[in-house]
């Protein structure tokens, strides 16, 4: 990627070099000339017009800019080099901060859970518990329990698996697990097979 990255860039600053080396490699390789094409030399200083085609010189164009570039890097850096970057502890009103009162995403999602309440069927409950229940003036703890209601799984999911459930469990009385059930199961088979074949009318 390096090598590519730096071949574009030198194609794209020297594109007049490399253009008439390309056309000498065809010329060699066809034995013929081909057509001149107007291209601009390095001398030419900016923006020039020739034989009704516009040229830049890009070289000139790519040292300006690595000059501005310079120098706005140095005059960054004689200005902003001594300042320094302290680390302080957040202003928090004199109580302890935790990672759990960060702000979460339900912060965001809360106006649109609200807008669509009666789709998503969500339910909320806090819990706030008190130093002194009598003044309720100073809060020892509080929590908010948010639950979100999978419409899906509630009314379509879970209503079908509690049939098949039910079916299930029906049908596992005839398989508990035992041999000589089993071996009946087969013999019962049998004879009812004998007994339909016996009672059937010969075709």
């Amino acid at each position: 990627m390096g090598s590519l990255a730096f071949a574009a860039l030198f194609l794209g600053v020297y594109g007049a070099a490399a253009t008439r080396l390309f056309v000498r490699i065809a010329e060699s390789v066809n034995q013929s000339s081909i057509a001149q094409i107007p291209i601009m030399s390095f001398g030419n200083m900016g923006f020039t017009v020739r034989n009704g085609f516009a040229g830049l010189n890009m070289p000139a164009l790519f040292l300006l800019l690595s000059f501005f570039l310079l120098a706005t890097w140095l005059i960054m850096r004689a200005v902003l080099g001594k300042q320094r970057i302290s680390k302080k502890i957040t202003w928090d009103c004199g109580f302890p901060l935790t990672p759990r009162m960060e702000i979460t995403s339900t912060a965001f999602a809360y106006s649109l859970m609200t807008i669509f309440r009666p789709i998503l069927t969500y339910a909320d409950s806090t819990k706030t518990v008190y130093q002194d229940p009598n003044l309720r003036h100073f809060v020892s703890s509080q929590s908010v329990h948010l639950h979100l209601v999978d419409m899906y799984m509630k009314y379509f999911y879970f209503p079908i698996a509690r049939v098949f459930c039910s079916i299930a469990r029906q049908m596992s009385r005839i398989q508990n697990g035992y041999i000589n059930l089993y071996i009946l199961y087969v013999l019962v088979t049998l004879v009812a097979l004998l007994a339909w074949a016996l009672i059937l009318p010969q075709s």
